[in-house]
């Protein structure tokens, strides 16, 4: 056996264990929300769907790629309207300082306008918020260059309607970068189950990192599709705009750089490309440049320096630290503690002292039950990804979207059963498509995405958790689902 299958059997093993546990967590999440519908449903589904499918499978492969294409492309068409409609009537109050998203786009729309100043001190400490404030700004600009007297709730709609072509166009990167490899038909299929997939509908009005940078984490994958043996030249032509996409990717979202390890390991590992080793370094290369050329753009742009930094900016150890709090997500309390301190030097050792008081509390099998337990639960447990919470805060309006879609509306419990029964559904599925790469190892698209899901579950047991940060991860989690439920579709 190949030194490749080994080392994919042994990931394969390990992804499966791992989502199994996640399964149980999600489900144990639902008992002791009180919501046991999921609970009966989801099995039921499991029964049903393999069913469905062997009833309709001969018709359906008998409908022509260029048709299933073509179809697809209307749906998402069809589904920019509904989205847009659906960000409207589930948008938030724009002005309404209730968090981070929040903060951003008044911060934007002052930028543009000159009106109000721009707390700098905020996006000292969280860097991953000062690209996407660039982005809004200009948005903000370009629209006071067309209408002077565009209003703020203007501006509001604009960046939904952005937040919602930026999701649907990861979604039709995502259908073509596994129809390449797949075909039409299997990527027919994950790329419905991913364009209905409920979070993205819910976070289209919050245009916010996790779904702007979506297209960030799909592109390279997309242009990954296009590399082709025996062109030299224009495979690093594609592995440097892999890189560089990546390095912008990560601006927004740090995790992002889990899309070129694994299109990395595919290569060295599993690809039609095998041998073709100085395509990663080239790729490498490309992204640290790129880092640290954008870095430098946005800070000549904000006006930053190292003083700045040294004085405000928070150490990476800090969310390491966050991961060991209460919850093992955001904590006022620790972000105000790692500010108390003047200096980036005073800040790493307080926040290292912090950890390790934090650690010893807990003891071993503490902080074990904390990562494996509460922070897991936390991140993996909720069907809606969270977005219950944050459109609860300072909605727009009172009607009936959200009735159903926020944690305090009277029909929430409706709309709640079903998104959960879809999710641990979608958990089971990912648990078969890890033994199915067990049984057969090999790399491509689908392995690719189930590194990157991978690494993030991996990321998020040391770091700040928050089930909001698996949105920009959707498209490889989902058909990563698809997966599996087309491997248990064929046992049928």
């Amino acid at each position: 056996m190949r030194v490749s299958s080994v080392l994919c059997k042994a990931f394969a093993a390990v992804f499966t264990a791992l989502f199994a546990w996640v399964l149980l967590l999600a489900i144990s999440h639902s008992a002791i929300s009180d919501f046991y519908l999921p609970l009966a449903l989801a099995p039921a589904l499991v029964l049903l769907l393999p069913l469905l499918w062997k009833k309709g499978r001969a018709f359906y492969r008998r409908i022509p790629d260029a048709v299933l294409v073509r179809v697809f492309l209307c749906l998402c068409a069809a589904a920019l309207f509904g989205m847009l409609f659906v960000s409207y009537r589930l948008r938030l109050t724009f002005g309404a300082d209730t968090w981070d998203y929040a903060r951003i786009q008044i911060d934007a729309y002052h930028a543009a306008t000159g009106e109000g100043g721009i707390p700098f001190t905020y996006y000292l400490k969280y860097q991953n918020n000062q690209l996407l404030l660039l982005i809004l700004s200009l948005l903000a600009k370009a629209l006071l260059w067309l209408d002077p007297n565009a209003a703020a709730g203007t501006f509001h709609q604009c960046a939904m309607a952005l937040n919602c072509i930026s999701i649907l166009s990861a979604v039709l990167l995502t259908f073509f970068s596994v129809r390449h490899e797949r075909g039409a038909h299997f990527a027919f299929l994950g790329g419905l189950m991913l364009l209905f997939y409920a979070p993205l509908w819910l976070y289209s009005p919050i245009y916010y990192t996790d779904t702007m940078g979506l297209p960030l984490i799909v592109l390279p994958l997309f242009l990954y599709t296009r590399l082709k043996a025996g062109r030299t030249v224009r495979n690093i032509v594609l592995f440097c705009l892999i890189g560089v996409i990546s390095a912008i990717g990560m601006k927004m979202k740090a995790s992002i750089v889990f899309i070129l390890i694994a299109i990395s390991l595919c290569v060295l590992l599993f690809d039609r490309l095998r041998g073709k080793w100085y395509l990663v370094p080239v790729g490498v290369v490309c992204l640290a440049l790129t880092s640290v050329a954008l870095q430098a753009g946005i800070d000549k742009t904000l006006r930053f320096d190292a003083d700045d930094y040294d004085a405000y900016g928070f150490p990476y150890s800090h969310w390491v630290m966050m991961s060991f709090g209460k919850s093992g997500g955001y904590d006022a309390e620790l972000v105000n503690y790692t500010a108390s301190f003047d200096s980036m030097e005073d800040k790493k050792e307080a926040v290292a002292e912090k950890t390790k008081e934090l650690l010893e509390n807990r003891g071993f099998a503490g902080t074990v039950r904390h990562i494996f337990v509460t922070k897991m639960r936390r991140t993996w447990g909720n069907g809606t990804l969270s977005a219950i919470y944050y459109l609860d805060r300072e909605p727009a309006e009172h009607g009936v979207f959200q009735r159903f879609f926020t944690q305090s509306g009277d029909r929430f419990r409706i709309a709640y059963n079903g998104i959960e029964t879809f999710h641990l559904l979608f958990l089971f599925f990912v648990v078969l498509s890890g033994l199915k790469l067990f049984r057969r190892p090999q790399g491509g698209v689908l392995t690719i995405m189930r590194v990157n899901v991978f690494g993030l579950l991996l990321f998020l047991l040391v770091w700040e958790c928050n089930a909001r940060y698996l949105v920009h991860i959707s498209p490889f989690l989902i058909m990563t689902a698809a997966d599996g439920m087309s491997a248990l579709g064929r046992r049928v």
